[in-house]
């Protein structure tokens, strides 16, 4: 017959409970290595160079050193700023001289009393 002792059973119950524990235990890990490898990327929201790195590759951190590296940004900057009346007049009299030079452009008559705000595009890789 196919008949097994009490002892033979619970052995083998006992074994299977094990292996289950196990297998817990194991899919725990997984997922606690799917979440540290998870936290081995930093991502910034801009684009850029780094510069001399705070801290070494494999090194462990902890929130209280923020400082990983330095991002240079290497897109346009712009600078939004006023311009007095005087300084706007002058500025646009010399590009309305350049312009003069430059075939299928027209005068531009400026007039008013007031601060222009202006936005300037930098590019940082260009500038000394």
């Amino acid at each position: 017959e196919n008949t097994i002792s009490q002892k033979d059973f619970d052995d083998a119950k006992s074994n299977l409970e094990t292996a289950e524990a196990s297998q817990k235990q194991l899919h725990a890990q997984v997922n606690e290595a799917r979440l540290n490898l998870g936290n081995t990327r930093v991502v910034v929201p801009i684009s850029g160079v780094t510069g001399v790195a705070a801290k070494a590759n494999g090194s462990l951190v902890t929130p209280a050193e923020s400082l990983l590296t330095t991002l240079e940004q290497t897109d346009p900057v712009y600078v939004n700023f006023s311009v007095p009346e005087v300084d706007y007049l002058k500025l646009a009299k010399d590009v309305l001289d350049a312009l003069k030079r430059v075939p299928g452009t027209t005068n531009v008559q400026i007039l008013g009393a007031k601060d222009y705000a202006m936005r300037i595009w930098m590019r940082p890789d260009r500038m000394a």
